[in-house]
């Protein structure tokens, strides 16, 4: 691993010198001499590198899915508002129709009775 790698390396991660330095076992100001090329990239470093890039990666990877299953919860949320939505629309529709037909049978009734009264006056 050259110093130019390790540098795209800490950069890709979105990691300062010294986050990166910590987060691979290295003091701040080693880690600066790698990166200037003044100081050779022993394999235990270059390892430890790899190990924090597939860690980060996998941990990246883990948000993605965890925001996808936040999604998939949301939009049940929203499905299940949309149904409960219109059942009480379609349940209020419902009791209307009733209120009516209700309205409807009282005002025959009332007619009937009122026919009945007029017919009783006449005889």
């Amino acid at each position: 691993m050259t110093n130019t790698e390790l540098k795209a390396i800490r950069e890709s991660l979105n990691l300062s010198k010294t986050d990166f330095a910590v987060a691979i076992g290295i003091a701040p100001t080693i880690e600066g001499k790698y990166e200037k090329g003044s100081k050779e990239i022993p394999e235990s470093v270059i390892q430890a590198v790899n190990e924090l890039q597939a860690q980060m990666e996998e941990e990246a990877a883990s948000d993605v899915e965890d925001a996808e299953d936040v999604e998939d919860a949301e939009d049940a949320e929203v499905v299940a508002y949309e149904d409960a939505a219109e059942e009480e629309a379609a349940t209020y529709e419902d009791d209307e129709d009733e209120e009516v037909t209700t309205y409807e049978d009282a005002e025959e009734e009332e007619t009937a009775a009122y026919e009945d009264v007029e017919e009783g006056e006449a005889a």
